[in-house]
């Protein structure tokens, strides 16, 4: 059978890439890829090696907080894994949820529920209701009932997953994520002892099994911000600041996540009303921001608003309009 394996250097550099952030490049990659597999097995094709660049390219679009585009390219990658292997196949079914978590990153939620339903409807009959892709797929339907209010059934279903997951795996990184979904659910609820002490329990297993890791360093993100929501600045710093330390070791200090967790002490700074270390966190990530992912990235207009925000407080009005002003003509530039 015909490939496309001569291209196999270009999937190893859009893969790394990929991990270190670098979306738009990998995207490149993965894309000139599709394109050579194409060209080899013909347009459209259902060939592994072309959905498995569908797939990627599909991944980097969610990463990038691009759905409408990720969706494209999920709807391939199932129509050929239904042709290829059926349409109640675990690796479909896999894919189902795929998607469902898109629409639940859309804020689609009665779209999401719908999909994974009928995900865990076929995962239940091909895997066994303890398997770990159905375990899964519950705790995802526990987020997207949550996210819609019905905080019966999700916590109905969130048990339901915690339990399997820790009777199935015990010690696993599906288990504490998990425990810390139930973290999130009980701070939307504003139950903040409570999101706190999931969240330490799912940090406390990260620490053990992942060590350094981009999933620790989320949790103790979030149990930084939850303080930082009661108004304890100074515990919110402290988790916040080994987060970032954290990611920079692991991720690199350019990385989307780094730059993110500067904004983020940005953040609490200008709630403690520390304006001038406030200001310092957001033009280091606007500088990095404007390298790494461009001047119209969204992220990068986040943080302009941090910055004009935190000159108003000062009362400094004038340099609040002249990043106002910025913003319209799309010129950054710190120094002037």
């Amino acid at each position: 059978m015909a490939s496309c394996d001569s291209q196999a250097s270009l999937i190893s550099q859009a893969n790394a890439l990929y991990e270190k952030g670098d979306y738009s490049n990998a995207l490149d990659y993965y894309k000139r890829e599709l394109n050579a597999c194409e060209s080899t097995l013909g347009k459209g094709n259902d060939q592994p090696e072309t959905l498995l660049m569908v797939h990627k390219i599909g991944i980097v679009y969610d990463k990038k907080g691009e759905y409408d585009k990720a969706l494209r390219y999920y709807a391939r990658l199932l129509n050929g894994m239904e042709s290829k292997t059926g349409p109640d196949h675990p690796e479909t079914l896999k894919t189902v949820s795929s998607i469902g978590l898109l629409y639940f990153h859309k804020k689609e939620y009665n779209k999401a529920l719908n999909l994974f339903e009928r995900a865990l409807k076929g995962l239940y009959s091909s895997l066994g209701e303890d398997n770990i892709e159905t375990l899964n797929t519950v705790s995802y339907m526990a987020d997207a009932y949550s996210m819609k209010g019905e905080d019966k059934k999700a916590l109905d279903y969130y048990e339901r997953a915690l339990n399997g997951l820790e009777s199935t795996l015990g010690n696993h990184p599906d288990t504490f994520r998990t425990i810390n979904a139930i973290g999130d659910f009980y701070k939307k609820k504003g139950e903040v002892s409570k999101a706190i002490e999931y969240y330490e329990r799912a940090l406390e297993m990260m620490d053990h099994i992942l060590g350094i890791h981009p999933v620790t360093m989320r949790t103790m993100n979030e149990i930084g911000l939850t303080y930082l929501s009661i108004g304890e600045y100074d515990k919110a710093l402290d988790y916040c600041e080994r987060a970032l330390k954290g990611r920079e070791k692991v991720l690199g200090e350019n990385h989307p996540e780094t730059i993110k967790n500067i904004n983020i002490l940005g953040d609490i700074y200008t709630k403690k009303g520390d304006y001038d270390e406030a200001l310092d966190c957001f033009e280091l990530a606007l500088l990095k921001e404007l390298v790494t992912m461009g001047k119209d990235h969204f992220q990068t207009v986040d943080t302009i608003r941090s910055i004009r925000a935190v000159y108003v407080k000062k009362g400094e009005y004038g340099k609040a309009l002249k990043w106002s002003m910025r913003v319209l003509k799309g010129n950054y530039d710190l120094i002037q």
